[in-house]
């Protein structure tokens, strides 16, 4: 509830930037699943973007590459957004890491993934990564808070959509 009401006054005090309400999710959602790194991640034609990455201590400026194909094999973000389920990596160290995750987790120290797709009806607008350095499952109950903490930023990203909508 906080985190929600949290993203709420980010979207009344700029109710058609999407920016912030990009960054206040991740920041949210950094401290509601206790990680190192949540990112939120949008969806465009056959290639994803993130557009927001927050730790513990603030803004991560360097998100890695800006423009990556949506491609399952190469990625583990595009697995949650094609499949619209929750992909969960409890151990890096267990799985075959494509290339992109390889760097991703050299640059960031990632051992631990939680990754869920932002669906809006039946079609995938992105997702929230949540990353961890030391490995180790998600919890039922933290998977659960992840699935609807990514209803609620859907929410607020459609509300800040519309709005502009009307605007114009």
């Amino acid at each position: 509830q906080t985190a929600t009401a949290e993203i709420l006054r980010v979207i009344n005090a700029s109710p058609s930037d999407v920016g912030p309400v990009f960054k206040a999710i991740a920041s949210s959602g950094v401290r509601l699943l206790n990680c190192d790194v949540a990112v939120v991640i949008r969806c465009h034609g056959e290639h994803f973007s993130p557009v927001a990455a927050e730790t513990l201590t603030g803004t991560l400026d360097n998100m890695g590459p800006l423009v990556v194909p949506l491609d399952g094999e190469h990625n583990f973000p595009s697995r949650a957004m094609l499949s619209k389920a929750a992909y969960h990596l409890p151990d890096w160290d267990q799985v075959e890491v494509p290339e992109h995750a390889r760097g991703m987790q050299k640059v960031f120290g990632i051992r631990a993934s939680l990754i869920v797709p932002m669906l809006l009806g039946e079609e995938c607008i992105g997702c929230l990564a949540f990353h961890r350095s030391t490995s180790g499952a998600f919890a039922e109950s933290q998977i659960a808070l992840a699935s609807a903490f990514c209803e609620q930023a859907v929410i607020a990203i459609e509300s800040v959509r519309l709005f502009r909508e009307l605007q114009e």
